[in-house]
């Protein structure tokens, strides 16, 4: 029989039962390593001012109840592509009821104490899981989130506020899916409340996310008067609206109140359902929607419309000035008005973009609406073609459809109908009048795309199309 010594059961027991760390103080600072991970949070804790919390990869951080971290000093946790950082909650019992916190944690707050670090991400390659509150992040100073993924949250996963014009907001490489804000609001709010600071939310992945209408039921979503922002590269698709009872069920995927500059740039948006809005809203400012993929979404109302809602894939309204140039915009759907675009009285260019097989019972590919007798919408250059009004065939739907409509430049597109046909009055207290070149517009019946869907069906994969000429 072999003895086994005291020494070596210390080792074996080493071995088997990893050290963890309880945190019952309420204020913290220092550094959190591996060997002392996991942390086991008891307590609402508080970084101070003048102090840090430096968490090193593969830390563990696991809430034992609904607590959260207070940030007045600095948090740095850096995590990296094999060890990643984790925060969540040691008990979900509850975690998908609306009423209590329980089940899971509250987060973190960044007081705008002192400034982040402006040239290193505050939270890098950390994984986010079980947060339930209003905000999981809620920053109100400069920072920058890098390669991070949210998950199985119930809550706006960042919130990014400030008045301050020199702020700066980054977030880029992360991962957001299975989420749901259960107290309103979009599942990232990039918040402004001045004309100043800066934006920037790019490279990132957001799916599977349910939207809850209550403030703006948006993926995407900003206050009024906000500064510029970049939303560039991202990839948001197969997101769904939650159903709230008697309410309003938006779920925009992005959506800008009055920005003072804004760029949604690259971006690939589909297979998203929204109720009654567009996957793309914007209200008011100065907006650039350029060469982002935009299909198969599903604009559905299940509830009331109106005239004033809609939209496949975007919905620019008020005193806003838009340009929409260079994008694929094809095989989306709307149950209220226009296929692809709604136009309720902003400043627009429309131009260069393809629109290909989308599908409306009035406008089946733009809704144009409330202008009045001022020139202030161009169309141009654009490829209409298969846009579908509901049991309608292409070749004898309206691409265009206006409502209390006044003058509108249509010039230099390719369409399928003669202009009569390709532009309809729908109804309204006005008669519309096209101007510019309209004898530059093309006629015809393919315009030579490589491969493009072949039905304005949104079920037909748009993703899988070539729409070159």
């Amino acid at each position: 029989m072999k003895i086994i010594t005291l020494a070596f059961l210390a080792i074996i027991l080493a071995i088997t039962c990893p050290a963890s760390t309880s945190i019952t103080s309420t204020n913290v600072s220092g550094h959190w390593g591996i060997s002392g991970s996991p942390y086991k949070i008891y307590n609402v804790i508080t970084v101070n001012s003048g102090d840090s919390l430096i968490i090193d990869p593969g830390v563990q951080v696991i809430f034992q109840g609904p607590y959260f971290i207070n940030i007045y000093g600095e948090l740095i946790a850096k995590g990296n592509s094999s060890h990643y950082i984790s925060f969540t909650v040691q008990d979900t019992t509850g975690f998908y009821t609306d009423t209590s916190w329980t089940g899971g944690w509250q987060g973190i707050s960044f007081a705008n104490d002192i400034p982040a670090i402006a040239d290193s991400p505050v939270l890098e390659y950390c994984n986010f899981t079980y947060m339930k509150n209003s905000a999981g992040l809620a920053s109100y100073r400069r920072m920058r989130v890098k390669s991070c993924n949210f998950y199985n949250n119930k809550c706006n996963v960042i919130q990014a506020i400030s008045n301050d014009p020199t702020f700066l907001f980054e977030m880029s490489n992360c991962t957001i899916y299975n989420n749901k804000p259960g107290y309103g609001g979009p599942i990232v709010s990039l918040i402004l409340e001045s004309l100043g600071g800066n934006i920037y939310f790019h490279n990132n992945e957001m799916y599977n996310n349910i939207d809850w209408y209550q403030i703006k039921g948006s993926n995407i979503g900003t206050a009024v008067n906000a500064g510029c922002i970049t939303i560039e590269k991202n990839s948001i698709h197969d997101n769904l609206p939650a159903i709230v009872y008697g309410g309003e069920q938006l779920g925009e995927e992005i959506y800008l109140d009055y920005v003072y500059s804004a760029k949604i740039s690259g971006n690939y948006i589909y297979g998203n359902k929204s109720e009654d809005n567009a996957p793309i809203f914007c209200v008011g400012g100065t907006v650039d929607i350029n060469r982002n993929y935009i299909c198969n979404n599903w604009c559905d109302s299940a509830i009331w419309c109106s005239i004033t809602n809609g939209g496949g894939a975007i919905m620019l309204t008020s005193n806003g000035d838009f340009t929409v140039r260079n994008n694929v915009i094809a095989n989306n759907y709307s149950t209220l008005m226009g296929g692809a675009i709604i136009l309720n009285g902003p400043k627009a260019l429309i131009a260069n973009n393809q629109i290909i097989n989308n599908k409306s019972p009035r406008g089946a590919a733009l809704w144009l609406l409330y202008v009045d007798t001022l020139e202030k919408v161009t169309i141009k250059n654009n490829i209409l073609f298969g846009n579908t009004n509901d049991g309608v065939t292409s070749l004898s739907s309206n691409d265009i459809q206006t409502n209390g409509y006044g003058m509108f430049t249509f010039e230099h597109n390719w369409m399928q109908n003669v202009l009569t046909q390709e532009i309809q009055q729908n109804s309204g207290p006005m008669t519309y009048i096209v101007c510019g070149d309209t004898a530059s517009n093309i006629i015809g019946t393919n315009p030579g795309m490589v491969a493009p869907t072949l039905t304005a069906s949104y079920t037909e994969n748009a993703l899988m199309a070539n729409f070159s000429l």
